[in-house]
């Protein structure tokens, strides 16, 4: 009898939770061979997935907390370990719930209430961190803002919200007074980063930074706190709903416009409980090196919330400077790393780490970027020699979901053909036709769409765009359609192809994914970095030319004409004719966003403005 999967689907989603659960209870054990029963070919269905988790897992319900309350509740009993490490200054739990209260009253003394909103140009810092959970409290929505982007996208991003106040770091006085007379915020404060810092610490870093010329119209930080009494209940004031929007962070745009995916507590809470039910390792305790900025769900959610949720202790790197990564790794120990490919490539190659023991570290966490094979194994025989058991791990997620759906649970050994895990232990997924909602059965490529407990409550005052990516399917459950290409194996395990908006149409119509030419071009013993990119040629006008630009290893720059007939006969022998870079472009370097991931978009802008400069 064929399935009737519309129908099928249909049934599955008028399952309580409770039943539900009994049914994943029942398909982790068909994937374990448990129980015998046919599956259905499709993964959302049969998530095959499940064999990974225990059934205290599948079933585990995720608490009704705000992101303030989880924190709070997981250590009000771990009050004098340490929460926060700010350039050697120790911050326990205690004084960081002490200091989220103060700020909390601050904030109500500039009448910031429930729902209101509070946008940041801040990296990560103390004040951040407590300013955050002040608003959390309060029911407050915090709007994260990259303070490197220009002042036209702040302005936008303040107004826009409506925010009631700025939270802002003091170097950015100078440039925020060409737009701080359009501003609707009813406070600007103004925050020095030496703020948190001991004395003479203090004193060294504001000899190095030189001195900052005061604008009177903003507030600074110890204006901000002044008079202000500890509240000693750290009990929430407001009653606020689990589902209430606790953050607004802004989609990257090296695909489109950026867009304010809002976040609820639920959404980001559920995340945290997910990630404990993989195969991190970590103890109460541990050290959590924190690189990522605030204003990436990967920085917020994974770089903040986890750690304190898993009562450990942030080391805060408020800058990300790839060139010092290998000595903060040397000086803190960190036992957990969050990063991109690029840090984490920039470690493995450190003459400072050279003979170093880093047997200290137990988890070495990569997202936000395409990790190619060639570069994972540089990183793990790195760690290997460096006597580390641990291996990179590998996610998947995009911001409106709060961060990742998947994790390589078995990372033993290296991804094959992008490999990026499985699904979280509450997250379904599913490969459709693009631009349906059909599924696809196991190993067949289409979009990869997610159902999570942690996707977004919308984009901010922008329903066209939510409708777009959040949908309702036929079986009455939202998914996010990711507007990636990939596929699912017959074991559960996710492979990613490529971005879509990535595909580039050749002159002949013929379609290119630029990810698996980068991935081979990667594996060349003489390219340092290289990217994949679409640009016109100078006599066709119709379509564009699959095009690498290449940045070569220093000890071989001079022979580039030479590496570049190699790679191309590399790319001969591992691909069909029209599927291969047309065209190789060798650069100096490629320009990174601001959190280290290649930005494709500007190398994509910079080369077409070449083209059409000689087409004059």
């Amino acid at each position: 009898m064929e399935l009737d999967l519309k129908e099928y689907q249909l049934k599955i989603g008028k399952l309580s939770i409770n039943e539900q659960k009994l049914r994943d209870l029942y398909l982790r054990d068909l994937a374990l061979g448990i129980v015998q029963g046919p599956p259905t070919g499709y993964a959302s269905i049969d998530k095959p997935w499940l064999q990974n988790y225990s059934k205290e897992e599948i079933i585990q319900i995720f608490p009704n907390q705000t992101m303030f309350q989880h924190i709070y509740e997981r250590n009000k009993d771990n009050l004098d370990s340490y929460a926060l490490n700010y350039f050697g200054k120790r911050i326990t739990y205690r004084e960081l719930f002490e200091q989220i209260n103060k700020v909390e009253e601050s904030f109500r003394k500039l009448n910031i209430n429930k729902n209101d909103i509070v946008s940041f140009c801040m990296p990560t810092t103390p004040e951040t961190i407590y300013c955050l959970y002040a608003l959390n409290k309060i029911g407050a929505i915090a709007n994260m803002i990259d303070l490197t982007t220009n002042n036209e996208n702040i302005l936008k991003r303040i107004n826009d919200t409506n925010s009631k106040c700025l939270i802002m770091l003091d170097s950015l006085e100078e440039k925020m007074n060409d737009i701080v007379g359009k501003l609707n915020v009813q406070e600007i404060v103004s925050v020095s980063p030496t703020n948190s810092l001991s004395p003479i610490i203090s004193v060294i870093n504001k000899i190095k930074s030189g001195k900052i010329i005061r604008n009177k119209k903003y507030l600074t930080w110890k204006q901000f706190i002044k008079n202000n009494d500890t509240i000693k209940e750290n009990n929430i004031i407001e009653k606020i709903d689990e589902n209430n929007a606790a953050i607004i962070i802004y989609t990257s745009g090296t695909t489109g416009t950026p867009k304010g995916s809002v976040l609820g507590n639920k959404g980001i809470n559920s995340t945290i409980w997910q990630l404990k039910n993989t195969n991190i390792h970590s103890d109460v305790g541990d050290k959590y090196l924190d690189i990522m900025p605030p204003f990436i769900a990967y920085g917020i959610v994974c770089g903040i919330h986890n750690p304190l949720s898993e009562r450990q202790e942030i080391i805060i790197i408020p800058k990300l400077e790839p060139k010092k990564f290998a000595k903060y790794i040397k000086k803190y120990k960190p036992n957990h790393i969050i990063g991109v490919p690029a840090l984490f490539e920039t470690m493995s190659k450190s003459s400072e780490l050279k003979t170093k023991d880093l047997s200290f570290i137990k988890n070495l966490i990569c997202g936000g970027d395409r990790l190619t094979i060639a570069s994972e194994k540089q990183i793990n025989d790195f760690l290997n020699e460096h006597k580390s058991n641990a291996k990179v791990a590998q996610g998947f997620g995009m911001t409106e979901v709060g961060t990742s759906v998947t994790y390589t649970m078995n990372n033993t050994n290296e991804s094959t053909n992008n490999h990026i895990g499985c699904p979280l232990s509450a997250t379904n997924i599913k490969i459709v036709k693009p631009g349906t909602e059909e599924e696809l059965t196991y190993n067949e490529k289409g979009e990869i769409c997610i159902s999570t407990p942690s996707h977004m409550l919308g984009y901010f005052n922008n329903i066209s765009e939510t409708n777009n990516v959040l949908k309702k399917h036929s079986d009455g459950k939202m998914w996010i359609h990711s507007q990636d290409l990939g596929y699912i194996s017959e074991n559960g395990e996710l492979y990613f192809i490529d971005r879509m908006k990535r595909m580039i149409i050749r002159h002949d119509g013929h379609n290119v994914w630029p990810g698996a030419i980068e991935e081979i071009i990667s594996k060349h013993y003489a390219v340092e970095n290289c990217v994949v990119i679409g640009i016109p040629t100078i006599d066709n006008t119709n379509g564009v030319i699959p095009t690498a630009v290449i940045v070569l290893k220093e000890k071989y720059k001079n022979d580039a004409q030479k590496i570049i007939l190699e790679i191309d006969e590399l790319c001969k022998k591992m691909l069909p004719e029209r599927d291969k870079a047309q065209n190789y472009i060798i650069r100096d370097f490629l320009p990174k966003t601001s959190i280290g991931k290649i930005d494709f978009k500007s190398v994509e802008d910079e080369e077409i403005h070449k083209i059409k400069k000689l087409k004059k």
